[in-house]
């Protein structure tokens, strides 16, 4: 969470620097006076007296100043006695895998990895730490280093937005926490560093500690100077100056509380207890989620605690559970007492602490645990084991970072979007800034000015990365925004991985919001970008997220659906890496970009006499603008050849088209956008050309004295702030999407430019003509202050040209969407609330945008020039369908060179075949001698391709339809530098992973299900027809198989040993499970086992050894095409939780088990040719296909599993939102499905209760029984 403060509160700092100097002062008149009035004394004793005494009392003020700092630097923290649990925000540090080096580092041998993470969020009800997000990075050594992780912070974005994501540094509590961890003397107290970070009330001794290290961080942060002086710089950078200043800000600010009064303290607490009694009024119904969704396939036990915990949490301010720890936690929280410039409490209302804690251990039996009851663990439980995590985490870090240079944290406080364009630019030219503003809202260019960016710094800051962690920036900025600044930043290495987060829901359906958010068709983007989620390439993803789509289809009210994504670069799939440029038909690119276009701003595709297209919530988003598009295109102009002048042209042109509400008036919008991105020349600009109009520049009077003329012009204008208050009022709705509009009073012109840079502040401008500069002085107060809304824009210069009296205005308008109707009802005026003319004085047009200093130089364009992709020998040519919606085909052609081949070739007789042989190859075979590899950038189906020879020129074209995996081998697995990584299944570490007990089989019937819910709604109906399923539905059986049979039922014993045959009988291979593992991080559960092959053959000592074990082994039989898959996906297994180096010869047969792993003694005779696999079900992609339906006894069910009643899942499910109305009338008292009109089922004892058929009403009858026959009575 940002916290920020107001900037008076410097006086308060001065205060206390003056204090020492000024007591001394006193002290000194005092001893003046008394001197003066000892009359019988001689002048001369008059006069030394003083003197002397001054200066005693000067050293003793001095000494006494100096013991009271060291007493302050190095007093010992008492002992601590309370106890722990998490999250105030997302805590930034806590998603940085950074444990042991074989817990988590991405990281390769002999590579220094890189990684950034975009931070921020801190509304945490679905903010899941790494200990709840698996990492798909590969393994890495003890020697290999974290180079640099370079956290970006995001400041506030919209005019309203001051809740949500305020304007200050979450930086500033989460160094304070990276410093903190080091401090030798918190050895064994790390719960006042808990109590500091995420409680509301501190006890006195975290107080202390808390106010201690901020007057250290406050006094390093003073300068870079000063910084680089302090032992914080040796592991912490800072990026920019800017991020330097913010972070010196709140520091001091947190420090200057120890200065206030009683009263003060008592005021801003009665200002925390008003807002937490505030909170509990509201939200008395509601049901968090949080931390019950963060246990996963837990979650329905998890449920009723962590909501009691996080009300709990919001009525006291803390998560203390002793009277005595709660009573003495009596201080408001520094951290907490500050945002948005002023003092005030702000702090997202869904925040839950547990969130980001993993502890699903404690709501199912863990070995050696004899349980054989339902666990219910309580607040107290809950509380330490998160105290434990915490305190783990603190030691981890504390020793990577006292191990040596070997982690380094790089800090930038900016904008996601402009760091991304900054890095870019910084990355290809190394300029350090491209002209993008820090944040909406805020003046200061973004200038990468911090630690390691100038020419001559050692080492360099990096400005591309091996693993880039959006978070959640998907949800505030839009996926495309996110893919657009992040993924140039990705390295183009097989092991880079990007990850993306979304919670909230984009559409009606959740599980369809990938494909909203993308804006066009999933195959078809991802080839442009280079990056595809795994899980799309691959048909499955070992992670679980079937709680996430459970939760839904009970609580219909949910704002929430998280969608985590691993993406990776398809072009670096397999054996050949491959850069080839893309060729397009510029019709058929023209149509798919229109359609793209049209998706992005989906809030306009409606008309006043027209039905509306898409979903409120569709429309209501407003994450992209103009310039977006322009971006889009930029960025595939390196990878696309196409012609680009003609294809822009013809874009624009199909612009016209009445698809949008105000397509047509944003068009000049679009062309001065890719006309500064560098996308179309001057040429387009020339009259009678491309975008010009039947008006020239000069015909402005604006103009006419300037002497060159450019093609886009800025216009500046400063707006008062009373104009603003009209969107402060209660029904004007929140965040509207704001546009700056040019047009003319005299006619119907108008034009829209909804890409606006605003700040508070006032502009001077210097100069005149095209040398006029402006220059923003920028209000620090901010949204809270009284300065004029300073509001920039490009407009092309034409649309001013305008003869006499055709003058022109500029307006600001909201922008129409289902959300802001009521304000174009109340307002009218098409939603304009400013207009003012540009020949007013407060209008300037500039040739530049507006600086924050005189002296900055401003590129007129984004540099360095577009890299256009250029058609060359091995491009690829791509069809589209019919529709130009998605791609149909590639083409590759291979110019036969060698002469044996082309003699071949050249020979009618001599037959081509082909055959893929990786997911991006096909190679080809003229007759039995010759071959060639033809390399595809994107995952192929080599049955479906067909070539095209020509003889005599020796060429052969390969057309081939892009799809996802369609080898026998699903699990590609990437090596480099003798490091290996499963390319799409995360690592488990068996050492970290729980071991689920087996004592009382009622307490884990929920992993049968849990299995179960891997098949997508079309797998579980195609059961009856498995043999003519593919093969990776028929490997998802067998592993559920497996697990029903591991855990076995009242009736039938657990098997442990998987005994898989083919249909005639041979040995396929055998699974020995040692154990059965919860994955805390993948949601789900693990087989820690051991598989022997079937290419060993059996001894006598291995079937006596199967004899032995025959009581608990099950047989199971597999086809051959399900046996193909399962030779790669043993492999991947085995990979996935491997802990032992390669070696040169390695081969999976011949792997030697840890001793860690040592087999059962009954396995003895298996060991040698044994290895160890993680095995896992393969979940279902819910955005591919339909996956985690349930219906009413699924219901049951879950509660007969998870040892809950009908009315305790009632109570979480029949409230959970904000509802305003009672809906226990239209949901089944039972499964509680929402039933339609029509549908409902009434008891006919009591006609009250309400069922959706004869099985729920038997299943709840006991329940149900008392209070039925009681309502007969009444009757």
């Amino acid at each position: 969470m940002f916290l920020t403060v107001s900037p008076h509160i410097s006086m308060l700092i001065s205060r206390t620097t003056d204090g020492p100097s000024s007591g001394s002062g006193s002290a000194s008149s005092s001893t003046s006076g008394s001197g003066d009035s000892s009359g019988h004394r001689s002048i001369g004793i008059n006069v030394i007296v003083p003197i002397v005494l001054i200066i005693v009392v000067a050293i003793s003020s001095a000494l006494f100043i100096l013991f009271c700092r060291r007493v302050l630097r190095r007093s010992r923290l008492p002992a601590a006695k309370q106890e722990v649990t998490h999250e105030h925000t997302r805590p930034d540090w806590w998603d940085v895998s950074l444990e042991r080096p074989e817990t988590g580092l991405p990281s390769l041998q002999q590579i220094q990895p890189v990684a950034l993470r975009y931070s921020g969020k801190e509304a945490a009800d679905l903010s899941y730490s790494w200990k709840s997000k698996p990492r798909m990075e590969p393994e890495h050594s003890q020697e290999d280093a974290l180079e640099a992780m370079v956290h970006i912070a995001m400041p506030a974005r919209s005019y309203q937005e001051k809740q949500s994501i305020p304007e200050g540094l979450s930086f500033a509590r989460n160094i304070l926490i990276f410093t903190l961890a080091i401090r030798r003397d918190l050895a064994g107290k790390e719960l006042l560093a808990w109590n500091i970070f995420y409680h509301l009330f501190l006890d006195t001794a975290s107080l202390e500690l808390l106010l201690s290290q901020c007057h250290h961080l406050s006094d390093s942060s003073a300068s870079f100077e000063t910084w680089h002086a302090s032992p914080f710089s040796k592991y912490i950078k800072i990026g920019t100056a800017l991020t330097l200043h913010e972070l010196h800000r709140h520091w001091r600010w947190y420090a200057s509380t120890a200065m206030f009064s009683d009263t003060h303290k008592a005021r801003l607490k009665s200002k925390f207890q008003a807002y937490l009694k505030k909170h509990k009024d509201y939200y008395r119904g509601f049901v968090s989620t949080a931390a019950a969704r963060a246990c996963g396939p837990l979650w329905a036990d998890a449920a009723i605690i962590t909501n009691e915990i996080y009300h709990r949490y919001w009525e006291r301010g803390t998560l203390l559970t002793q009277d005595q720890d709660i009573v003495s936690a009596t201080h408001v929280n520094p951290l907490f007492a500050y945002s948005n410039h002023s003092e005030q409490f702000a702090m997202n209302d869904f925040t839950s602490p547990l969130a980001t804690f993993a502890l699903a251990g404690l709501f199912t039996p863990i070995a050696p645990s004899k349980d054989t009851e339902w666990r219910d663990p309580g607040p107290r439980a809950c509380f330490e084991a998160a105290c434990l995590q915490f305190t783990a985490w603190l030691g981890c870090f504390r020793e990577a970072v006292l191990a040596g240079d070997k982690m380094v944290l790089r800090f930038v406080y900016s904008d996601p979007l402009a760091f991304g364009l900054t890095a870019q630019e910084y990355l290809q030219s190394g300029n350090t800034s491209a002209a993008c503003r820090v944040a909406p809202w805020r003046a200061p260019f973004l200038v990468l000015d911090g630690d390691g960016c100038s020419p001559s710094s050692f080492p360099q800051a990096p400005a591309s990365f091996d693993v880039i962690d959006t978070c959640d920036t998907s949800d505030r900025y839009g996926l495309l925004n996110v893919l657009l600044a992040a993924s140039p930043l990705l390295r183009s290495h097989p092991w880079a991985v990007m990850y993306t987060e979304t919670v909230e829901a984009h559409g009606d359906d959740p599980s369809k919001d990938f494909w909203i958010q993308l804006c066009g068709d999933l195959g078809a983007m991802t080839m442009l970008f280079d990056l595809a989620p795994t899980s799309f390439l691959s048909g499955f993803r070992s992670e679980g997220n079937t709680h996430e789509l459970v939760l839904p289809q009970l609580m219909p009210n949910l704002m929430w659906h998280l969608e985590r994504l691993t993406w990776r670069r398809p072009s670096r799939l397999g054996t050949s890496p491959s850069d080839q440029c893309l060729a397009f038909d510029k019709n058929q690119l023209r149509d798919f970009f229109y359609g793209v276009y049209v998706k992005m701003f989906q809030r306009e595709a409606f008309s006043y006499t027209t039905d509306t297209v898409g979903s409120d919530k569709e429309r209501d988003r407003s994450h992209y603008n103009r310039r977006t598009l322009g971006l889009l295109l930029r960025q595939i102009a390196g990878r696309v050849s196409v012609d680009w002048e003609a294809f822009v042209a013809e874009f624009v042109l199909r612009m016209d088209e009445p698809d949008l509400m105000i397509g047509k008036i944003s068009i000049h919008d679009v062309c001065s956008q890719l006309y500064n991105l560098g996308l179309v020349s001057d040429q387009m600009f020339n009259p009678g050309q491309g975008f010009s109009m039947i008006f020239t520049p000069r015909e402005c009077g604006r103009l006419r004295s300037w002497g060159t003329i450019p093609h886009t012009v800025y216009i500046a204008v400063m707006v008062p702030r009373k104009t603003f208050r009209l969107l402060d009022k209660r029904d004007t709705p929140r965040d509207p999407p704001i546009a700056a509009g040019v047009g003319s009073t005299t006619g119907n012109e108008s034009y829209h430019f909804v890409f606006v840079e605003t700040c508070f502040g006032t502009l001077s401008v210097e100069g005149a003509d095209e040398h006029a500069r402006g220059t923003i002085r920028e209000d620090p107060a901010g949204r809270r202050g009284d300065a004029p809304v300073v509001l920039t824009f490009p407009v092309p210069t034409h649309i001013l040209a305008r003869p006499f009296p055709m003058e022109m205005h500029v307006r600001l308008l909201v922008l129409k969407t289902p959300h802001t109707d009521y304000f174009y009802e109340k307002y009218g005026n098409m939603g304009r609330f400013f207009d003012v003319s540009t020949t007013d004085p407060s209008v300037h047009i500039l040739a530049h945008k507006p600086t924050t200093r005189r002296d900055a130089h401003i590129e007129e364009r984004i540099n360095p020039p577009i890299k256009w992709a250029k058609k060359a020998a091995d491009s690829v040519q791509i069809i589209m369908n019919t529709a130009n919606t998605q791609i149909q085909t590639m083409t590759a052609r291979a110019s036969i060179r060698e002469s044996l081949a082309r003699a071949a070739l050249s020979d009618k007789a001599t037959p081509v075949t082909f055959e893929q042989v990786d997911f991006r190859i096909i190679r080809l075979s003229i007759g039995s001698q010759c071959h060639q590899d033809v390399v595809f950038p994107y995952p192929l189906h080599g049955v479906k391709a067909r070539i095209r020879i020509s003889r005599k020129d020796s060429w052969i074209e390969v057309i081939v339809p892009p799809q996802m995996f369609q080898t026998s081998n699903r699990f590609p697995i990437i090596a480099a530098q003798g490091a290996a990584a499963v390319w799409n299944m995360h690592r488990v570490w068996f050492g970290k992973m729980p071991t689920v007990s087996l004592v009382a089989h009622d307490l884990t019937k929920w992993v049968v299900r849990h299995a179960n819910s891997a098949l997508t709604n079309k797998e579980k109906q195609a059961h009856d027809k498995l043999t003519e399923a593919d093969p990776l539905t028929l490997v998802k059986h067998t592993i559920s198989s497996m697990f029903k049979n591991y855990i076995g039922t009242k009736d039938a014993a657990s098997k442990s040993v998987f005994k898989v045959s083919l249909p005639d009988g041979s040995l396929e291979f055998i699974i020995f499970v040692a154990s059965l593992r919860l994955d805390l991080t993948g949601h789900t559960v693990v087989f820690d086992a051991h598989v022997f092959t079937g290419d060993i053959k059996l001894t006598a000592p291995h079937n006596t050894a199967l004899a032995k074990l025959r009581g608990v082994t099950s047989q199971l039989v597999i086809s051959d095409r399900e046996a193909a898959l399962w030779k790669h996906l043993l492999r991947a297994l085995s990979e996935r939780c491997r802990d032992w180096k390669h070696s040169a010869d390695c081969a999976l047969a011949a792997h030697t088990l840890p001793q860690s792993a040592a087999p059962l003694l009954d396995w003895a005779p298996f060991a040698p040719h044994l290895a160890r696999v993680a095995l896992s079900p393969l979940f279902g992609v819910s955005y591919l296909e339909p996956t985690g339906k349930i219906g009413g006894p699924d219901l049951v069910g879950i509660l007969e599993e998870h040892g809950l009643t009908p009315t305790m899942l009632r109570m979480l499910t029949s409230e959970g939102g904000r509802c305003d109305q009672d809906h226990h009338d239209t949901v089944c008292r039972t499964c509680l499905h929402w039933l339609p009109p029509g549908s409902r089922r009434l008891c006919m004892g009591c006609e009250d209760a309400v069922y959706c058929g004869i099985a729920c009403q038997t299943y709840d009858w006991q329940q149900h029984r008392p209070g039925c026959k009681a309502a007969q009575r009444r009757r």
